[in-house]
């Protein structure tokens, strides 16, 4: 679980994290993390639909989400993510 005081010192690095944790045993819950939100864009939604479109389990919360970790679906071949 990553939550509290860490979050503002790595909230550039989520993004990372979040693929990281789709390749990782278990559940991995991201919390506090609401400034992600509203940032250039809705980082936890944009990461929440791509690792979706991977076959990655993901549930959305106001200020983070579930990440449920295993292996992805590779992205079609020419595939491009905004």
């Amino acid at each position: 679980e990553i939550k509290g005081e860490i979050i503002p010192r790595a909230i550039d690095e989520l993004p990372v994290v979040a693929v990281a944790a789709a390749y990782a045993e278990g559940t991995t819950k991201i919390r506090d993390a609401k400034e992600l939100r509203v940032k250039e864009s809705d980082r936890i939604g944009t990461m929440a639909t791509h690792l979706k479109e991977l076959g990655i389990q993901v549930t959305e919360f106001d200020d983070g989400m579930d990440i449920v970790g295993g292996r992805p679906k590779p992205p079609p071949q020419g595939a491009i993510f905004n």
